[in-house]
């Protein structure tokens, strides 16, 4: 065959293919059309006429690609019709709505942002928070475990499609399901008494590096809250303890333990509360 033959938009579909497919021998093709909200969800009362809007959904899972997910075997990719954080952004618009609640109508409405960690093919680990008036009203991970597929089903294509949107119906209903997170959608936003005893709420503690001193926040929002040089405290079960923000990103933030808390570093664990 003639490769100069072959019209250069065809090559292109299939080198795109390819990237997409990624390490996986199998491609199993998801769509938030092809999602529809099961059992688990039909049957969550309470959140009809509710405001909320979706703002940014993100991807920070080191082995999940722009457009794919994997199994962890990596003989299985599940790729998205459109990036993997939008492909999540509107399944949860879909259940949200079907719900009755009132999506990305006003933006008076409080906001959230989620953050992908980790995703395969037996679980999502995310961050979910949720903002009012500019400030974190409510920050959480969200872990989600699926059961393997077992015997030769493992194979069923149409099943391991099913298994994938039953895992997007698994964390939003956990996220429903959560009173805390319905408590902080419903509620006033915090007085000013509040934040002038915690201060505003940044983001959680992600990880701790005592060798480097080094502390990472994060949240959705986290850019937008912090610059280099402010001051920070975490919240923890041994007090408060004040670092310092050396390099704010988009998702997390960089931060060194001020000198005279340098010895209280053991004392922050991770998904301590970070405020400013």
């Amino acid at each position: 065959m003639n490769l100069l033959k072959i019209p250069i938009i065809l090559l292109l579909l299939i080198f795109a293919g390819v990237v997409v497919a990624g390490c996986g021998d199998r491609n199993i093709r998801l769509s938030d059309d092809g999602y529809n909200t099961g059992a688990s969800l039909k049957n969550i009362k309470g959140y009809k006429d509710t405001q909320i809007n979706l703002g940014s959904f993100y991807n920070n899972a080191a082995k999940a690609k722009r457009y794919a997910y994997f199994s962890t075997d990596k003989s299985v990719s599940y790729s998205t019709n459109s990036l993997l954080p939008d492909y999540m952004w509107y399944c949860f618009k879909k259940a949200f709505t079907e719900i009755g609640m009132l999506v990305n109508e006003t933006d008076e409405a409080p906001s959230l942002s989620l953050i992908i960690n980790d995703i395969n093919d037996t679980g999502l680990k995310c961050d979910i928070n949720l903002y009012k008036d500019d400030g974190l009203e409510y920050v959480k991970e969200l872990i989600v475990t699926m059961p393997a597929v077992s015997g030769t089903a493992d194979s069923d294509p149409t099943l391991l499609e099913k298994k994938a949107y039953d895992m997007m119906d698994a964390v939003i209903a956990a996220l429903l399901n959560d009173k805390e997170f319905k408590t902080s959608l419903s509620k006033a936003p915090a007085v000013a008494v509040d934040k002038k005893i915690k201060g505003t709420l940044v983001g959680i503690v992600k990880a701790v590096d005592t060798a480097a001193n080094e502390i990472i926040v994060g949240s959705g929002r986290i850019a937008n809250m912090v610059s280099i040089g402010d001051t920070i405290y975490a919240e923890t079960d041994g007090g408060r303890i004040n670092m310092e923000v050396s390099f704010p990103m988009q998702t997390i933030a960089r931060c060194r333990i001020l000198e005279k808390d340098r010895k209280s570093i053991t004392k922050i664990q991770k998904g301590d509360m970070v405020y400013k």
